[in-house]
C-alpha cells in the first residue's frame, strides 16, 4: 500500500497539478516580461488604477478629470487605496489554496480527488456562466459591479485547477504533438487568469471612485469654508453671497462667502455652494487678482 501510494503522489507531484502546468504558467510570466519589462508594467498599471478611480469620481461630482491636471505620481499614489485590498485578499486566498492543494496532494484516494475535481468543475463554470452574464449590465450596486470579473477570473482558475486533478497524468512526453498542445492551453489559461486580474482590480478602481464621491457629497458642510477676495467681479449666483467693497479698503473690491472647498488641484480651486442642495461646481483659477481664506 505505501508503495502504491507513494507512486501516486508522485505522479501527481511531478507530472500533474505541480509539474507541467506550473512550469508553463511561469514560463508565460517570463516570455510576458521579456516583452514589457516588469517596473515599466507595474508604473503602467498603478497609473491606469489611478486615473480610472479619479475619472469616476470627478464624473460623479458632474466634473471631467482633465480639468485636475494631474500629474503621473498624482494618478499613481491615487492608486494605492485600489491596489492594497484586492492584493491583500487575492495573496490569502491563493495562500489557502496552496495549503489545501498540499494536503489533497498527501490522499492518495483516487475517488476523494475525483469528487474534489468536479465539485470545483461545477463551482467553476457556474461562476463562469454567472460573471459573464452580469458583466455587461450597468448597475450602481458596487458588489454587482466588481462580483461580474471576479466571478470570470475566479471560475478559470477554478475550471482549470479541476481540469489538473481529472488529468492527473501529463501527456505523452514522446508526442511533440500532446506536450506543446498542454504548454499552449496553461498559457492561454495564463493570459486569461491575468485579464480577469486587470478586469477585477479595474472594476474596484472605479467602485472606490464612486465611493470617494458619495464621501465627498456627503461630508461637504464639513469642508473648509472659503472667503474670496477678488479684485473684479466674479458674478458668483445666490446662494453664494456677493459683497462689494469700499474702494478705500484696498486692490480688492469685492467679496464671496458661502463656498466650501472641495480640492486643490493644477493652480485652481474646486468650489462648491455651502447649500447642500446646488451641486455646482465653481472652478477659479489662483491668480494674483484674488485672495482666499480658509475658515
Amino acid at each position: 500500500m505505501s508503495t502504491r501510494a507513494g507512486t501516486t503522489r508522485t505522479a501527481l507531484t511531478t507530472d500533474g497539478v505541480d509539474g507541467g502546468p506550473a512550469r508553463s504558467m511561469l514560463g508565460t510570466l517570463r516570455v510576458l516580461g521579456t516583452l514589457v519589462a516588469p517596473t515599466t508594467l507595474v508604473v503602467a498599471l498603478l497609473y491606469y488604477f489611478g486615473w480610472a478611480r479619479t475619472s469616476q469620481q470627478a464624473l460623479d461630482m458632474g466634473l471631467d478629470e482633465s480639468l485636475f491636471g494631474f500629474s503621473a505620481q498624482d494618478y499613481i499614489l491615487r492608486s494605492i487605496g485600489s491596489m492594497f485590498l484586492p492584493l491583500f485578499m487575492a495573496t490569502g486566498v491563493i495562500l489557502l489554496g496552496v495549503l489545501a492543494h498540499a494536503r489533497l496532494l498527501r490522499r492518495p484516494d483516487e475517488r476523494l480527488r475525483r469528487r474534489v475535481s468536479r465539485s470545483l468543475a461545477a463551482g467553476g463554470a457556474a461562476l463562469l456562466v454567472l460573471g459573464l452574464a452580469l458583466s455587461p449590465v450597468e448597475t450602481s450596486s458596487r458588489v454587482l459591479s466588481v462580483s461580474a470579473p471576479l466571478g470570470v477570473t475566479v471560475g478559470i482558475g477554478l475550471l482549470a485547477y479541476a481540469g489538473t486533478l481529472l488529468r492527473p497524468a501529463a501527456p505523452d512526453q514522446s508526442r511533440t504533438g500532446d506536450r506543446t498542445a498542454t504548454r499552449l492551453a496553461w498559457s492561454l489559461v495564463t493570459v486569461l487568469l491575468l485579464l480577469g486580474a486587470f478586469w477585477t482590480v479595474s472594476r474596484y478602481a472605479v467602485v472606490k471612485g464612486r465611493a470617494s464621491a458619495e464621501q465627498v457629497e456627503r461630508g461637504l458642510i464639513r469642508r473648509p469654508s472659503v472667503t474670496i477676495y477678488s479684485v473684479s467681479r466674479l458674478y458668483l449666483e445666490h446662494p453664494v453671497v456677493e459683497q462689494a467693497l469700499p474702494a478705500e479698503e484696498g486692490a480688492f473690491r469685492y467679496r464671496y462667502t458661502g463656498l466650501k472647498l472641495l480640492f486643490r488641484a493644477d493652480g485652481k480651486l474646486f468650489l462648491r455652494p455651502a447649500d447642500p442642495n446646488d451641486r455646482r461646481n465653481i472652478v477659479i483659477p489662483e491668480d494674483l487678482n484674488i485672495r482666499v481664506e480658509y475658515g
